[in-house]
């Protein structure tokens, strides 16, 4: 198994202030890379279906390259398409979401959703849950780019052919490929390289004020160790208040780094959506998406329920 060096994760949660670390020329690079790996894939009929940044790798040499097939599928003449709730949210296209019938510009709208990660931050609406965000990118698509006028017409051109609500007014990934975006102004590999190694120090830089922090922490509970044995009562009781009110502020002083907004993303990313919602089971009642987000339990096959479940795809 080759060796790759960083994520496109990696670079994209290393930004700072809020300030895109990915240039256009950049973007339009690893876009080129991935729509070249795209298009061969789905030349053989197979969809990826969980395009997203984790998935794609760099190295030092300043090749992209797609990864994780842990959820792809093989469309067949018999199979043409596929209608499995399967990917991860925020970057899922609509059809995928609704259980509709699907097939490789599943693929396209998820690589729209992480060039708007790439020039955002994060992909659209994650500031929500994962339920909500989905029913807003069935009910409204995806927004703008949070700072428009940083961006060319071609950028803001090859987002929108690739997040189409209606998936056959989609481009595909042969046709995407001749774009004027990714044909003129994108980056070497050796600028490429370059950013791998920039995240890389970064990277390095923030492992070693973790592990100061780690020997701080090491220290404090060795002083604390030592108060409580000095804090012991005359009936032989322990006074640990004062140990108390000291664990709770270094609590405190931690709590803002696990729980970051792109902590909390990078979490929900290691599970896949179909373990997010619950199992289509013939025989028993279940939930549709609406009915998560704000409504009952309904029976399978109501015609409010809004599952589908003619998938006969096989795992």
């Amino acid at each position: 198994m080759e060796f790759m060096d960083v994520s496109l994760a990696d670079i994209i949660s290393l930004d700072e202030d809020g300030t895109p670390r990915m240039v256009e020329a950049q973007i339009a690079r690893v876009t080129r890379d991935i729509l070249r790996a795209l298009q061969h894939i789905h030349r053989l009929n197979r969809i990826h279906r969980d395009i997203r940044s984790d998935n794609i790798l760099l190295n030092a040499r300043g090749e992209v390259k797609l990864a994780d097939f842990g959820h792809s599928a093989q469309l067949t003449p018999q199979q043409p398409k596929r209608s499995s709730v399967v990917g991860t949210p925020y970057w899922m296209a609509p059809e995928v979401i609704k259980g509709f019938e699907y097939d490789t510009k599943a693929d396209i709208w998820s690589l729209g959703v992480l060039m708007i990660e790439m020039a955002d931050g994060n992909p659209p609406y994650v500031e929500y849950p994962p339920l909500r965000a989905l029913f807003l990118i069935v009910s409204n698509g995806i927004p703008k780019l949070a700072d428009p006028d940083r961006w060319s017409a071609h950028f803001h051109d090859f987002i929108e052919l690739c997040t189409k609500m209606n998936p056959a007014d989609r481009s595909d990934a042969e046709t995407l490929l001749n774009h004027p975006f990714v044909q003129s102004s994108i980056s070497s590999s050796a600028e490429i390289a370059e950013l791998i190694e920039v995240t890389m120090a970064s990277e390095h830089e923030s492992a070693n004020e973790g592990d100061e922090v780690d020997e701080e922490d090491e220290e404090a509970d060795g002083e604390m160790s030592a108060i409580s044995g000095d804090q012991q009562l005359g009936d032989g009781q322990i006074r640990t208040d004062t140990v108390d009110n000291a664990d709770n502020e270094l609590e405190g002083e931690h709590a803002g780094g696990a729980n970051s907004l792109y902590g909390q993303l990078h979490d929900l990313r290691t599970s896949p959506m179909e373990l997010l919602l619950p199992p289509i089971n013939l025989d028993t009642e279940l939930f549709s998406l609406d009915d998560m987000l704000m409504g009952p339990v309904t029976q399978l096959g109501s015609p409010d329920s809004g599952v589908n479940v003619k998938d006969s795809e096989g795992k």
